[in-house]
């Protein structure tokens, strides 16, 4: 019972430690160093770019619309939109000629698998700038 009790404190320990350099340092493996790094978006002076099927990339103008989770006749922390809901305001969103929603908080699940839904099922995806204020 002794070397269990102590196995199990040793386990703890170390599974203590990790927990702290990986969310607390930064501890990282890369498990994949000599995989190229890609990005779909770069910049030149003042202009966004879009890397097009080719590797080339293009010029990108992006027109975004606030987003909030907030219905009329509730609190604007209630979540009360349902994913129907994002999905009809991203239909909307894409019909009047925008390509990025910006939320200036963390979204319900609803908002994220409407998100998903809408990008997976249409040709030109809604771009989203995620932040906080």
């Amino acid at each position: 019972m002794k070397k269990f009790l102590i196995g199990a404190i040793l386990l703890l320990f170390v599974g203590l430690c990790f927990n702290y350099a990986v969310f607390h340092v930064g501890f990282y493996l890369d498990w994949q160093p000599d995989a190229p790094v890609t990005a779909p978006f770069r910049t030149e002076q003042k202009q966004l770019l879009r890397v097009k099927d080719d590797g080339t990339y293009e010029p990108f103008r992006l027109r975004g619309v606030d987003i909030s989770a907030s219905l009329p006749g509730y609190y604007a922390t209630s979540f009360a939109a349902t994913e129907d809901d994002y999905l009809r305001w991203f239909e909307a969103i894409a019909d009047m000629g925008a390509n990025a929603l910006r939320a200036t908080n963390v979204m319900d699940d609803a908002f994220y698998n409407a998100l998903y839904t809408y990008n997976t099922t249409h040709p030109e995806p809604l771009y989203l700038l995620q932040g906080t204020s």
